[in-house]
């Protein structure tokens, strides 16, 4: 009887899933038809201009169309219960179709495979989503002859869970330099009671256009808004015979393009942001701006940023963590006189919390809230939150989204700011992607709050606070490998990046434990019950940690090391007293001695490890660059010389280098001492964005660091 019903119970399943592949294939062979069907003689260009020859790829024509209503429904279950509620759903279906002319090899492998989700679903107490994506791609080969990619190319890759998430790949076959390729992306979305991302539509890609048409159908009843940012064109606004939103938009013959390379398109690019809200959504959020239905072009800033403010002040709950955390805080009072120390260990506690209870997502959005109301119990008023958007998104006197503002705590004794860090942050340092980022602070009184925020501009660090430094101890084995001790130490914002890689939250804890009161070792901190079941969790954390170290290793170098072993976290960084986040490995690097008669042929560029390179088109740069933070990189190499053997003034000599600007430095000097070869190498980038005029100059930094790693040294019996 029970191997019955279990094999009911999976025909049951096969058959229903058979049934959704089966309503997929019908919807998407209906876009499919109707895409394809369209009127778009941009599409059919086969005459490229020649000044795009050396392009890797141009885009003939692009096209993009937003739909977005919404629709009332009585709820089935409150029927049965005789409530009669009803369901508010936002529609929305979102075509984007680009047809790209394939210039050369490395376009024709971007553009010869695909890999996308068909169709998700994902349910929330209250609300769900709905999503289905369609694909299509035709070639046009250069006489015009268009062929389109059949459905039967289409491989459907593993169902997520449940079967609430289906996947498909697909190869272009017959795709070749020269042809022209034709894809759309189709997406269609429903929401229950919920709301939705906004749509953010480009002008400019990282290929030269030469069209480009935007039209948007927007349903009266919502409340649709949008901000044009970077010189993007103006909507044209009309409305169809339903009194519908209609907006369109079209450029030609865009010949700026976006950088792969340090880059924020958002900052830069000709960007529209079009956020659409419903009304009356339950458990959502309603921005106070969104309460008026219809259209708002380019509205105030200011009216987005009382949006965040409301948001965070509404929508933040308080972190209580352990009951004891009250006391700690008002026992800082006394241990803790000055006001900024005190705030600093408030923030050292309130991390240390969160590691405790296990929080490794204690929210961007919440904690500076959290933190002010433990500095209140700490005795420190005298803060305010502040607003401000991360690296990115729009600046926050452009707010087009309340969602992008992003909170931070300003202490004003001491000029001290104070933001959550996914990874670690010692006190009063900001996240990289929050420096020299404009902010506003929130108003003190209502008088403040009728009036426009004053803009700010938060602190950035310096080259030196932000540093990735190798030392490497090497010596000869087995004739051509060098044996290699290398040890990494970050701090600032590299630390911050770093951390996220390859802290666990066991080594992020034990880093606050020795200036916490009464602190426990993190498996005791919970309970000695829960701290046997958690030992396992523990152990496969530090299973994948050594994972990570190694991967790390590998990445440092274009060639795979070889026996990557002892790697250890040695330090964290998260106090003042020590910011290093530091951690050793051993390994072997094959090939990087040769032998020539009785001399030896050391490659002791290549230990800098492997290095951006900017090559073809990458070096030519019209925009803006746009870097993580001012930083530096120290190499201390020491290379063990077999004993009789010495290296000449000459070799010395062709170690050292001195490359300087404004916008940074590559310096590297080189000496012997105690029969060991030592080098020391610094690379500086003093500032987080430059303009475009100073691109060359960071070209000559990056292409001394290129040139370093092609030197080999001879060393002489």
């Amino acid at each position: 009887m029970r191997v019955c019903l279990c094999t009911l119970l999976l025909i049951g399943t096969t058959c229903v899933y058979a049934d959704k592949l089966e309503k997929y294939k019908a919807f998407a062979d209906t876009i499919r038809k109707n895409v394809w069907a369209m009127d778009l003689p941009q599409f059919k260009n086969t005459n490229i201009p020649s000044k795009y020859k050396n392009e890797s790829a141009v885009i003939v024509a692009s096209y993009r169309d937003v739909s977005v209503a919404q629709k009332s429904h009585l709820n089935l279950l409150t029927v049965i219960n005789l409530s009669f509620k009803m369901k508010r759903n936002i529609i929305s279906s979102d075509l984007n179709r680009v047809c790209i002319h394939i210039n050369d090899q490395a376009a024709l492998k971007k553009y010869s495979e695909f890999d996308f989700i068909s169709y998700y679903q994902r349910y929330r107490l209250g609300w769900s989503e709905k999503v289905q994506h369609v694909l299509g791609v035709r070639v046009i080969k250069p006489d015009g002859t268009i062929r389109e990619v059949s459905t039967d190319d289409y491989v459907n890759t593993a169902e997520g869970k449940n079967d609430k998430e289906k996947g498909q790949k697909l190869a272009v076959p017959g795709l070749a330099v020269g042809d022209n390729i034709d894809i759309f992306t189709y997406e269609e979305k429903k929401f229950e009671e919920h709301t939705m991302e906004p749509f953010i539509i480009s002008y400019q890609e990282e290929y030269p256009m030469l069209w480009k048409k935007v039209h948007c159908t927007l349903d009266k009843d919502l409340t649709s808004q949008y901000r044009t940012l970077n010189g993007a064109p103006d909507f044209k606004q009309s409305t169809d015979e339903d009194k519908n939103i209609i907006l369109d938009a079209e450029v030609t013959n865009v010949e700026t393009t976006n950088p792969d390379l340090w880059y924020h398109q958002l900052e830069h690019s000709p960007m529209t942001i079009l956020n659409i809200q419903g009304k009356r959504l339950k458990g959502e959020f309603i921005p106070p701006s969104s309460k008026s239905k219809g259209l708002h072009a380019n509205p105030k800033a200011k009216d987005i940023q009382d949006d965040a403010l409301e948001f965070y002040r509404v929508a933040t709950l308080d972190y209580f963590g352990n009951l004891e955390l009250r006391k700690y805080c008002k026992a800082a009072k006394k241990q803790f006189p000055n006001i900024t120390d005190r705030a600093d260990y408030i923030y050292d506690l309130l991390c240390f919390t969160y590691a405790k209870d296990r929080i490794t997502d204690a929210s961007l959005r919440r904690f500076a809230y959290n933190l002010q109301l433990r500095l209140l119990q700490a005795g420190i008023k005298k803060t305010r939150i502040g607003i401000t958007t991360l690296d990115g998104c729009e600046p926050i006197d452009q707010l087009s989204v309340y969602a992008n503002g992003v909170p931070f705590l300003y202490l004003k004794e001491g000029e001290r700011y104070y933001s959550w860090c996914p990874s670690i942050n010692i006190a009063g340092e900001l996240r990289a992607d929050m420096q020299g980022r404009k902010a506003i602070l929130q108003p003190e009184n209502s008088k403040e709050a009728k009036k426009d925020y004053p803009v700010f501009v938060l602190p950035a660090s310096k080259a030196e606070d932000n540093q990735s430094a190798y030392t490497l101890k090497t010596k000869i084995e087995n004739g051509t490998e060098l044996a290699i001790n290398h040890e990494h130490r970050a701090t600032g914002t590299i630390r911050e990046q770093l951390g996220t890689e390859i802290l666990t939250l066991k080594d992020v804890y034990d880093s606050y434990l020795d200036r916490m009161t009464d602190a426990k070792p993190f498996t005791e901190a919970l309970g000695k019950r829960k701290a046997e079941a958690e030992q396992q969790t523990l152990d496969k954390a530090k299973e994948e940690q050594q994972e990570w170290l190694k991967d790390l290793v590998k990445s440092y170098w274009d060639n795979t090391p070889k026996n990557i072993r002892d790697c250890k976290i040695v330090s964290v960084g998260s106090s003042k007293k020590n910011r290093n986040l530091t951690y050793t490995a051993n390994y072997s690097m094959e090939g990087m001695v040769k032998k020539a008669g009785r001399n030896l042929i050391i490659s002791t560029g290549k230990l800098l490890g492997g290095m951006l390179k900017v090559e073809g088109q990458e070096r030519h740069r019209t925009a803006d660059i746009d870097m993580i933070s001012p930083r530096q990189t120290i190499w201390n190499i020491e290379i063990a010389l077999p004993e009789g053997y010495k290296v000449s003034a000459d070799a010395l000599e062709q170690l050292h280098k001195n490359v300087t600007n404004e916008c940074g430095s590559f310096v590297s000097k080189a000496s012997t001492a105690d029969g060991k070869l030592l080098i020391n190498v610094v690379r500086t980038y003093n500032h987080k964005h430059e303009p475009a005029a100073n691109w060359d100059k960071l070209l000559r930094i990056i292409d001394a660091t290129n040139e370093f790693t092609n030197i080999q040294t001879v060393i002489k019996m």
